[in-house]
């Protein structure tokens, strides 16, 4: 062999061995970006399917309107430059006076420098005073966040708060004692919910270290890690029944019910796919011991009925689209009040007393800033009288009352 064939050689064996190196790295690549980008859908545990259920009867979808009703009148209740208002919460008392409690977030460009509860009230066919702050009584360690305004039997009206004591979140009760709100009681030392039996008793749902379902010392769920508890909603009818919805994350709504708060019921699974839950539930007390629940789902906003005779009703659309959460309250009639947000628009839709829906309607323009994730940008009460009001904030930071004249 002469030097040439060698050389030759040597080439060919060279050439082979950069083909080798080439589809080595490329196929190592492929298989790194198959191993980093599959959906989160094949490597999580697989939730087992949600039940097929009855097709959800459909509200009628809401015309787009420029302008809101000639019934509805709306008035500027706060406005501070450099500030962001979420987590609205709204309640009537029975004499027609409003109270509203919200967060304010402070920025400084595009950071938050300071995050405060305000407080503002409204007196019968008064205006608005100025928000003031409520106060904490352990301002360096108790930072707020709005759950849920409720009342007592007696008709005192509750704030829950979800803080933190060093590091850990806990949950806080605060009441209104005619003008004064109590300093922060600490209820559990625990993410939960807060519910008031017709005695007056306290009662806590929750979760333990986000996998156990609990309502006060009962375990409703096993405490496992694929058992991820989401959402809680609980309710105490007249009867002195329990009932608690609740979502396993990426999961259907399921219910529980108990008479005594030990015992309960197997779960019943509320939603199937097509009306399966994005958001919080709202649940609320109706007439006679009824139960109205309405959620936003990643196909539209959804509503359902429970009777004590009959159990839970087939669910209703009340819109095929949806930009944010669904808020849920309940008239002195007994019938149920929703809203939503709907693009840029708050949308809203009461129910007749044959179970349909009125047209939803758009009242105002709102913050949309957030898209779909829109949450604690609005909020609603109905009054003893049926009145109807209304709280948002609008696409340029500022909170606004609005009210149904008619």
């Amino acid at each position: 062999m002469n030097k040439n064939q060698t050389f030759i050689i040597l080439m060919l064996v060279a050439l082979l061995l950069c083909i080798c190196v080439a589809l080595f790295g490329a196929g190592g690549y492929y298989y790194y970006y198959l191993l980093n980008n599959q959906s989160v859908a094949n490597i999580a545990p697989e939730i087992p399917p949600m039940p097929t259920q009855v097709p959800p009867t459909q509200a009628t979808p809401a015309e787009p309107v420029d302008a809101p009703a000639p019934d509805f009148e709306s008035s500027l209740i706060f406005d501070e430059p450099g500030s962001a208002f979420e987590q609205l919460k709204l309640s009537a008392d029975p004499n027609e006076e409003l109270h509203l409690l919200l967060k304010q977030e402070i920025y400084e460009g595009s950071s938050t420098t300071a995050e405060k509860v305000l407080y503002a009230q409204r007196p019968p066919d008064g205006v608005w005073a100025a928000p003031q702050r409520l106060s904490t009584a352990q301002p360096d360690k108790f930072d707020p966040d709005l759950t849920a305004l409720m009342r007592r039997p007696d008709g005192q009206l509750c704030l829950v708060l979800h803080g933190f004591i060093n590091d850990n979140r806990a949950t806080y009760l605060r009441c209104l004692a005619e003008t004064t709100w109590s300093d922060p009681e600490l209820v559990t030392e625990e993410n939960a919910q807060v519910v008031f039996a017709p005695d007056g008793s306290r009662h806590i749902a929750g979760d333990r270290n986000g996998f156990l379902l609990y309502f006060d010392n009962t375990p409703l769920t096993p405490d496992e890690f694929d058992n991820v508890v989401e959402e809680i909603a609980v309710a105490v009818d007249p009867s002195g029944r329990y009932h608690l919805v609740w979502q396993q994350m990426g999961g259907p709504l399921s219910y529980h019910s108990s008479n005594d708060g030990q015992t309960w019921s197997n779960p019943e699974v509320l939603t199937d796919e097509h009306t399966r839950p994005w958001f919080t539930p709202q649940l609320m007390l109706g007439q006679e011991g009824s139960l109205h629940l309405a959620w936003t789902g990643h196909n539209g906003v959804f509503y359902r009925r429970w009777l004590p005779d009959q159990g839970w009703q087939p669910p209703v659309e009340i819109s095929p689209v949806v930009h944010g959460e669904a808020i849920l309250t309940v008239g002195p009639d007994g019938l149920a009040h929703v809203i939503w947000s709907q693009e840029n628009k708050l949308m809203y839709t009461q129910q007749q007393a044959d179970n349909t829906w009125s047209e939803p309607r758009p009242m105002a323009d709102v913050d949309a800033s957030a898209g779909i994730l829109q949450r604690g940008k609005t909020t609603l009460a109905v009054d003893a009288q049926g009145q109807r009001h209304f709280v948002w904030v609008s696409p340029d930071n500022k909170l606004y009352y609005g009210v149904i004249t008619q």
